[in-house]
């Protein structure tokens, strides 16, 4: 390191020369860059479950549907009707509508002399005006209509909107939608619109990710701007600091554009925490540039001095980040990947920017002034506290070890699920809507059943087969209505006249289907393919939670093994079905991720203290704050959201830095006096930087604890909580381990 200091300080003209040019390139990167985000993509990827999905999708279209309730006292009226069809003609007219199902679709059956007659309920109530609100009871129990399109009590109706199946369609393309259909239901008089339903879900994250990109990441500017000018009391380390750091942020983000330039919303944390973590360096550098000038250095040698000594620590510490953050790119999701291999680039990108640029910076500026006097109170108050842990070390040992025992407990506590809406804050609107819809209608989420067979499903034990499989799945807990052709069938069956279960005759069904179509019905495309090989089904379900709609999907693959016959099968799919069992891929790929990041960060400091004990015995005070933030959700919630782990997986990259800069100090400084006077003196030096580089990133993390979405929020407050805890862990448990003499180092004098 101090060779590579030297090098750069006898060519500082050119040195940034080259870090102009290269931030140039990384700016005209940057231009090409477009916010882009499908939500399947990003999770699932090219996985065979979600092709098989699309291929399904584009044969029966796909569960991509806004639903949007209404206010609607008269739903049967001639005004109402009036106003629904102009609403739906307009909808589906607009290019990226597939479906629109709406009062409009259901169907009424009635036979007379024999005949079978099949008409829509608003065309028998434009008929027969005096039996509107007769109609409008039957209505609601219809299995396809009642608590779907129109509210079991109260004066609700829905329309729900499904777009045409385009797996390349940006999520940000989701709110314009939204926007378009509520504007066209508004202005044809529909009253009082609740939107829900995947569409409106995905649009509300997209909005809050535009909002943190827009909002927040300036706040976490302005936070760290401001917190590291309160700490040092000078315009100089801020304008240097944040130099580095948003030159870091600029590398990184023309790098992920060079990667893809379609942006996704997770993007929207990389410069936030790059931008951290190179003020981080910064801020340690800096710290030990004014220690080595008030020790009466010259502004060479106290460049040289800092930078080869801290500048070799902030080296391990970056590669132990970096292993933290390409451990993201172990889980098998394509954003993450994504998103791992782009803050590994970025810590690489806030070291090389730091030990280049700052030397630099620091040679061609005025000499900073000593410390003011507070630093020497500091520095005092940190000396009380170097040996506060040395005489009551076994307590602060036996503490730690309770606490660890309590997020232990914790850790045991924790059941994993997650409902995406729940990830939006109660004061939204789009959630405030979602609930409303919940108990008003059925549930909006749905599994998708695909019954195979390349003889037919019409055959009778496949159909009876099906039925039995509706009738199991509507009895579960949590699932609102299962609908297919089988509602068909039946209500042909009872309106004929027929008794008792459906026939058993392969004819008798098929004559149904073409009496139904022959006397006004439509077609059946939505429930059965042309050849008739392969038959739909849908299951709604009143919770969004991922893990439980999977256990449904599930469910509904045993129930098939039972009910249908060998040469049938049934694919159990849909988007939200997939995410949860995704999840499963998801925690198992957290979970190497971590076992490789722990591992990886062992391995480094073995290299760096020198030592294997010592190596091993520096991943407790690391696993520590990951271990407390499980700990703390586990206590705290009932059903832990997948997404807490990523915080976990981040702090404990960056939380690591300051274990490795206390260690590294401690063991030069064992080199040259005895352990209890090695402890003050790396306090001394180390512990300030410590100190101010933890107070700067829980500051920058802090503004995101402001976003309505659940996962960034998680980003503003466990991140600050886990960095708070190895601020404690490195200046408590450290020192007192060391005291103890759990850390040995080898005392050579000189």
């Amino acid at each position: 390191m101090l060779t590579w200091v030297r090098l750069i300080l006898r060519h500082p003209k050119l040195v940034l020369l080259g870090l102009t040019l290269v931030s140039l390139a990384a700016a005209a990167s940057l231009s090409q860059a477009i916010i882009a985000t499908s939500m399947e993509k990003m999770l699932l990827g090219n996985s065979p479950e979600y092709t098989s999905y699309k291929a399904r999708a584009s044969e029966f279209g796909g569960d991509e549907v806004l639903i949007v309730a209404y206010d609607e006292p008269e739903p049967l009226s001639v005004a109402a009707l009036d106003r629904l069809e102009a609403a739906v003609a307009r909808l589906e007219a607009l290019p990226e509508v597939g479906d629109v199902v709406s009062l409009l679709d259901a169907i009424e059956l009635t036979e007379s002399d024999g005949m079978l007659t099949v008409r829509t309920y608003g065309e028998a109530a434009r008929e027969e005006p005096g039996r509107t609100a007769a109609l409008t009871d039957a209505l609601r129990g219809e299995p396809s209509v009642g608590g779907l399109m129109l509210s079991e009590s109260g004066p609700h109706a829905a329309v729900a909107v499904s777009m045409r199946p385009n797996p390349d369609r940006s999520a940000e393309e989701g709110p314009q939608l939204v926007a378009e259909v509520s504007r066209i239901l508004e202005e044809e008089g529909l009253q009082n619109l609740r939107r829900g339903g995947y569409l409106a879900m995905v649009s509300a994250v997209m909005e809050q990710s535009t909002t943190n990109i827009i909002q927040l990441f300036p706040l976490t500017v302005l936070a760290v701007i401001g917190s590291v000018f309160f700490l040092f009391r000078r315009l100089l380390p801020v304008l240097v600091a944040s130099g580095v750091s948003l030159m870091a942020v600029l590398w990184t983000m023309g790098f992920a554009v060079l990667i893809d330039r379609e942006l996704s919303i997770f993007a929207s944390i990389v410069p936030a925490v790059v931008m951290v973590v190179a003020i981080s360096d910064s801020i340690h550098l800096w710290s030990a540039y004014l220690i080595e000038l008030s020790a009466g250095h010259d502004k060479q040698a106290a460049i040289e001095n800092s930078a080869s000594e801290v500048g070799t620590a902030c080296v391990l510490t970056s590669a132990t980040t970096f292993l933290g953050f390409i451990s993201l790119a172990l889980i098998p999701t394509p954003v993450y990947q994504v998103v791992g291999l782009v803050l590994g680039f970025g810590v690489s990108m806030a070291l090389l920017v730091t030990v280049t640029l700052m030397p630099v910076l620091m040679s061609l500026l005025d000499t900073p002034a000593p410390a003011p006097e507070r630093a020497a109170h500091l520095d005092s108050r940190l000396d009380r506290l170097a040996a506060f842990t040395s005489r009551w070390d076994i307590p602060i040992i036996l503490g730690f070890a309770m606490f660890t025992a309590v997020m232990l407990y914790g850790v045991s506590k924790i059941h994993l699920e997650t409902e995406i809406i729940t990830r939006l804050s109660p004061a939204t609107t789009v959630r405030q809507d979602a609930e409303f819809i919940r108990s008003a209608f059925s549930g909006s989420n749905i599994i998708e059943l695909y019954v195979d067979a390349p003889a037919g499903v019409m055959e009778p034990s496949i159909i009876h087969g099906m039925a039995a499989i509706q009738d199991d799945l509507s009895a579960l807990e949590g699932v609102d209505a299962v609908l297919s052709v089988v509602d068909v069938l039946d209500g042909l069956h009872g309106t004929l006249g027929g008794t008792g279960p459906l026939p058993e005759s392969r004819e008798a069904l098929a004559q149904y289907l073409l009496l139904f179509e022959m006397s006004g019905g439509e077609s059946l495309d939505s429930m059965l393919n042309f050849e008739r090989t392969t038959a739909k089904m849908i299951a709604r379900v009143d919770s969004g939670a991922l893990r439980h709609t999977a256990e449904i999907a599930a469910h509904a693959r045993t129930l098939a093994e039972v009910h249908l016959p060998p040469e049938a099968s049934l694919e159990a799919t849909g988007l939200t079905t997939l995410f949860g069992g995704f999840l499963d891929n998801l925690l198992t790929g957290q979970r190497t991720g971590l076992l490789f990041s722990i591992s990886s960060i062992g391995v480094m400091m073995m290299l760096g203290l020198r030592s294997v004990r010592n190596g091993l015995l520096s991943i407790l005070p690391n696993v520590l704050p990951m271990l407390a933030v499980g700990g703390i959700a586990g206590l705290l919630w009932t059903d832990v959201d997948s997404d807490t782990f990523i915080p976990a997986m981040i702090a404990i990259g960056i939380g690591v830095d300051d274990t490795i800069h206390f260690l590294v100090r401690m063991r030069l400084e064992a080199q040259r006096a005895p352990l209890p006077q090695a402890i003050r003196r790396t306090f001394q030096f180390a512990g300030r930087g410590i100190l101010f580089t933890t107070i700067i990133l829980v500051l920058g993390f802090i503004p995101l604890a402001l976003s309505d979405y659940f996962s960034i929020w998680l980003m503003g407050t466990f991140i600050p909580a886990a960095l708070i805890i190895a601020l404690l862990t490195d200046l408590l448990l450290v020192p007192a381990m060391a005291s103890r003499g759990f850390f040995r180092f080898k005392q050579e004098p000189r």
